[in-house]
């Protein structure tokens, strides 16, 4: 693809390059060129999100400010690098520690008696219990 302008009179450019720094961080940023366009697409090559052609350098750089302000070139976030693929097995060391206390064991059992009266409460109200003693009756001697 061709710059916009290709062949035209020396105008002033805004060309977007990357680097990466001393940290091995990628980062971004912009040079002003002038030239004809066809001279920039010759010595820089297809550059995805050149700005220009502007008459003058004054123009460019505004218009690499501007560019920079919105995000569109500019320095990128720092790289944080991956995450820590070993994040699960202290979550898992933490469940085990956890089993350990004893109002880890006081809360199930809170859950636990009010799942019991959850059910008999159910039961009552459905009738079910009705069911439930008449089979426990039958199969006592």
């Amino acid at each position: 693809m061709a710059l916009p302008g290709t062949g035209s009179p020396v105008a002033w450019w805004v060309i977007p390059t990357t680097y990466t720094n001393s940290s091995g961080q990628p980062g971004a940023s912009y040079m002003i060129v002038t030239g004809t366009g066809t001279e920039i697409t010759a010595k820089y090559g297809t550059v995805p999100n050149v700005l220009g052609p502007y008459a003058t350098k004054a123009d460019a750089q505004a218009a690499a400010n501007d560019a920079v302000s919105s995000g569109k070139i500019g320095v990128q976030k720092p790289y944080k690098g991956p995450s820590n693929p070993l994040k699960g097995l202290a979550a898992i060391g933490d469940f085990f520690q956890r089993l350990t206390q004893g109002n880890t064991w006081i809360r199930a059992g809170e859950v636990l008696l009010g799942v019991i009266l959850l059910a008999i409460g159910v039961a009552r109200v459905t009738g079910t219990q009705n069911l439930i003693s008449s089979a426990v009756k039958a199969r006592m001697p």
